[in-house]
């Protein structure tokens, strides 16, 4: 039997990871209508703080790599756990820092086509 593989995860994917990764969701308690709401409202602002501060910019959130998918869930996660009354320092818990996480994107990306402005160095 052969499985099928994406190599894309979509929003509601990523939600739903968020969601799991805090503990609001799990195998045998899928997630709430309002928490998924909640998450796929949230998931817009984080990506395009991402994308504010230069870190990534997914034109698709429904066709998002796979690797960038997990820190986006992630990054998702840590910007749920106050409205789940979490109220754990970054960095203490089991989901990484948000530097961390800015790091992880940018050497994900670093092989990728840019666009904007590009510096040159000369030999």
């Amino acid at each position: 039997m052969t499985f099928p593989v994406s190599p894309t995860r979509n929003s509601s994917w990523i939600a739903s990871q968020a969601l799991t990764r805090i503990g609001a969701a799990s195998v045998d308690n899928p997630p709430a209508a309002e928490d998924l709401a909640l998450a796929l409202d949230r998931l817009d602002v984080v990506a395009s703080n991402l994308q504010g501060r230069g870190v990534l910019y997914v034109a698709d959130l429904d066709t998002t790599p796979v690797a960038i998918a997990h820190e986006l869930a992630s990054a998702l996660a840590l910007s749920l756990m106050p409205d789940f009354g979490d109220e754990t320092p970054q960095g203490q818990g089991a989901l990484p820092t948000q530097a961390q996480i800015d790091t992880n994107l940018k050497r994900i990306t670093a092989d990728l086509v840019g666009y904007g402005p590009q510096v040159v160095s000369y030999f």
